[in-house]
């Protein structure tokens, strides 16, 4: 059995945690600015940017499939999801319309890395072949409801989630 303690030594204690599990939570960055990120490729020409965009995307990938621990989506979408909302790219916009956009980028990115994660793993019997070229994506996957002006965004969404989706898996 413990051995009880006065009582201004459990309020000391108690107050502690709470000082420093408030202080962490206060240092935590709320949101990261994709675009922000991606700025350094600012001065690449555009067939550039698609040539680095291409060998992140087969990066991660090959990053992914060399982990032995291959999850279900299901099992790891909240954990993926609660880290990627860190970037949204909805955060502090008020034009609904926008936001709606920003949302559909994102959403189909998400489809797009959910479709290759599973072809990565061998699910249903298909296969990816790496490398993938950016072109497939931009033509295959993204779908027609994207504006041009917004590949770019979808892109990067790929990437992040690719990006997350392996730190995530190599932590487990």
């Amino acid at each position: 059995m413990k051995e009880k303690l006065p009582l201004e030594q459990y309020i000391d204690t108690i107050s502690h945690e709470f000082e420093n599990s408030t202080k962490k939570i206060m240092a935590i960055e709320y949101h990261y600015d994709l675009e922000k990120i991606f700025s350094i490729s600012d001065n690449l020409s555009l067939k550039e940017k698609y040539s680095l965009y291409e060998a992140l995307i087969n990066d991660y990938l090959k990053k992914i499939k060399s982990l032995k621990n291959h999850p279900s989506m299901n099992d790891i979408a909240k954990d993926i999801n609660d880290i990627t909302e860190f970037y949204d790219y909805t955060y502090g916009v008020d034009d609904q319309k926008e936001e709606s956009t920003l949302y559909e980028a994102m959403e189909e990115a998400d489809d797009i890395v959910d479709d290759l994660y599973l072809k990565l793993i061998g699910v249903n019997g298909r296969n990816l072949k790496l490398p993938i070229k950016l072109d497939d994506i931009i033509n295959l996957q993204i779908r027609g409801i994207i504006n041009s002006d917004d590949i770019e965004k979808v892109i990067y969404w790929v990437i992040l989630k690719l990006s997350v989706l392996y730190n995530y898996l190599s932590s487990k």
